[in-house]
């Protein structure tokens, strides 16, 4: 990104100000738009295939997720549309934020799978990372 920079400073500090106009203050907002933006970069994107993807992507986060489902590869929805649907259960009716390691066992095939699952006690600086 910098050699991008350094090659073409004024549309950097657009594309800058490109993000922080489209934000709007959101910061989930700008986490995305940053992470596509990354991956652009490490395809090799030029800073105007960037302002071109920056465009390309919704003002609103929910449009925003909307388009990353439809461009999640079909192999994956069932499994996402799976974890969603725990995700939405858990919060509608025990008003409970969801552990990894419950998304873990619920992701699992089988009752019997997930009770066959070694565990152990997590180390602090497991948790950590």
């Amino acid at each position: 990104m910098a050699s991008l920079l350094s090659s073409n400073p004024m549309l950097g500090e657009e594309l800058v100000e490109d993000i922080t106009r489209k934000a709007a203050g959101v910061f989930l907002w700008v986490r995305l738009v940053v992470r596509s933006l990354w991956q652009g970069l490490m395809n090799g994107d030029s800073l105007k295939d960037l302002q071109k993807r920056l465009q390309e992507i919704p003002a609103e986060v929910e449009e925003f997720y909307h388009t990353m489902l439809d461009k999640m590869s079909p192999m994956y929805r069932r499994d996402a549309a799976r974890l969603f649907s725990i995700l939405a259960h858990a919060t509608e009716k025990w008003l409970l934020p969801v552990s990894l390691l419950q998304l873990s066992f619920a992701m699992d095939e089988t009752l019997e799978t997930a009770v066959k699952k070694s565990t152990k006690s997590i180390q602090l600086e497991e948790k950590s990372k």
